[in-house]
């Protein structure tokens, strides 16, 4: 039977051919107009296959762990087209993190995640002192997980992965070609043979995999992101100016190398990639610059100061999504403000959205999450 024109995609076209029409127009078009083509958004995976075999982006949503103001801690997603937000299922197990070090001011701790195109990963972090009393150094903080915890959001499903090795804290952490790479960090007692370590996790096999060491110790002492530019994972160890390292993984080769010296000196606060191009916010100056390889030196691109005070900052499509830092915002707010710059247009444009669930700790973008039960 055939469709009648109100059923129809597009009146008078067959649905494969009014499907492929669709397929290249702007997703953000195509919301809100009818039934059939939410529907089509919603639920085709034809449709999002002829948008990738045409190079368009999948749709993405936004992941966010919070901690409510009850003291939970919470995954969220926010749909963009619907602007909605849907809460994911509970976590494997219930941590309390630590997000603070214990007698210290202006000393926090990331939560440590990661994402794939479809998958999010929380890797590390610090399990909170208060079973101790509260009475831990922060030297003596212990990691949080003892395996990574990978949530898919197309069957809404947490799974525990393979335990670590050593279970970490203040690692390096980043992504290649579907594949998780840990770095450095320190168990609970810092060692340096554990700071050196490299290992690759395949979430598909749920198994762990032995790297080359790092030449360096130096990226044990906080947490940091690994930057995956061109398919490879660039590292610094620190954000400062001073006795800097820095240092790039090739997954082909399975090999370390160093960093080239006019990248490594200019990266000195959050540095993210876009369509593989470096992007760095100075936070504190509300600049957002580039970096040049054919000159090997950084450019100011924009500036605005919208993007002060920045944290988390992630990418995904030529937009750069951060936060304001909770320190420098009000604290007690009910929920936090998110930054989008898009650098796909020039100059560069920001705009702000709220997240209203609670404090922030951790922000993703990745495949949309099936929100049927």
């Amino acid at each position: 039977m055939e469709d009648t024109a109100e059923d129809s995609l597009i009146p008078g076209l067959p649905e494969d051919i009014a499907s492929q029409c669709l397929a290249r127009v702007p997703l953000t078009s195509l919301w809100g107009v009818c039934k059939r083509w939410q529907e089509m958004v919603d639920k085709s995976e034809e449709f999002h296959f002829a948008r990738s075999e045409r190079g368009k982006t999948e749709m993405k949503w936004l992941y966010t762990l919070v901690r409510t103001k009850e003291g939970r801690f919470a995954w969220n997603a926010f749909d963009p087209l619907n602007e909605r937000w849907h809460a994911l299922p509970d976590m494997p197990e219930t941590v309390d993190f630590q997000l603070t070090s214990p007698g210290s001011i202006g000393m926090s701790h990331a939560v440590q995640c990661v994402s794939t195109r479809n998958k999010l990963v929380m890797v590390a972090g610090l399990k909170s002192a208060q079973g101790a009393g509260g009475s831990q150094s922060w030297s003596q903080l212990e990691p949080a997980l003892q395996q990574p915890w990978v949530f898919d959001p197309k069957i809404r499903q947490w799974k525990k992965g393979q335990d670590f090795s050593t279970p970490r804290k203040w690692c390096v952490c980043g992504v290649s070609g579907d594949k998780v790479y840990v770095a450095s960090g320190s168990g609970q007692q810092w060692d340096m043979g554990l700071s050196r370590t490299t290992e690759m996790y395949d979430i598909d096999a749920d198994s762990w995999a032995i790297l080359p060491d790092l030449e360096s110790s130096k990226f044990s002492g906080e947490a940091i992101s690994a930057v995956n530019v061109e398919g490879n994972l660039h590292i610094v160890s620190g954000r400062g100016v001073f006795m800097k390292e820095g240092a790039v993984f090739c997954p082909v080769s399975k090999k370390w190398s160093k960093m080239r010296p006019g990248l490594k000196r200019g990266w000195t606060m959050n540095c993210v990639s876009v369509n593989n191009r470096f992007f760095a916010i100075d936070e504190a100056l509300g600049k957002l610059s580039t970096y040049d390889a054919d000159t090997d030196s950084w450019k100011i691109v924009l500036e605005n100061p919208q993007l002060k005070d920045m944290t988390n900052v992630v990418t995904s499509d030529g937009l750069i999504c951060g936060l304001i830092d909770p320190a420098t915002a009000n604290p007690e707010a009910d929920g936090c403000t998110l930054r989008i710059v898009d650098v796909t247009v020039d100059p560069p444009v920001s705009f702000t959205h709220t997240v209203p669930q609670g404090r922030v700790v951790s922000l993703q973008i990745l495949a949309k999450m099936n929100v049927q039960t």
